[in-house]
């Protein structure tokens, strides 16, 4: 996709643990040949920081939703700092609130699988991204 004289403008998604899958592959020694990620209801990728991804930080995306209890029942650090967070260097964009928790919601709640649901928020961000209207 990447050939041709006009090559394709590739956006990679993950999503919860895929977002660790996915940093552990953009540090990986070949790297990861794509233009933007998107990281959403992620417990961290790895890398402390985006450049150690190989990617600046406007080409790479992360939210997580208010109501996604990702972030309190991961414990802190263990896959590095999430990639929404402030000194992470990643280009946030907004997502829904999702769903309350609820119990017997265990682990994460529904919040933490709105991220693709029709009319959210975080659809329109990544449907941006994937646009190249970022």
């Amino acid at each position: 996709t990447h050939q041709g004289t006009t090559p394709s403008h590739n956006t990679v998604i993950g999503h919860s643990y895929g977002s660790t899958v996915l940093g552990h592959t953009a540090m990986s020694d070949q790297g990861l040949n794509a233009d933007e990620l998107v990281f959403v209801g992620s417990p961290g990728v790895k890398a402390d920081h985006v450049s150690e991804l190989g990617f600046h930080g406007e080409n790479v995306h992360a939210s997580t939703a208010e109501n996604d209890t990702i972030n309190s029942v991961t414990p802190e650090g263990i896959h590095g700092p999430t990639p929404d967070s402030s000194e992470f260097g990643a280009t946030t964009f907004t997502s829904s609130s999702g769903s309350d928790w609820k119990v017997g919601d265990f682990p994460f709640g529904a919040a933490h699988s709105e991220y693709f649901d029709q009319g959210t928020l975080s659809l329109r961000g990544m449907g941006r991204i994937i646009a190249g209207e970022n």
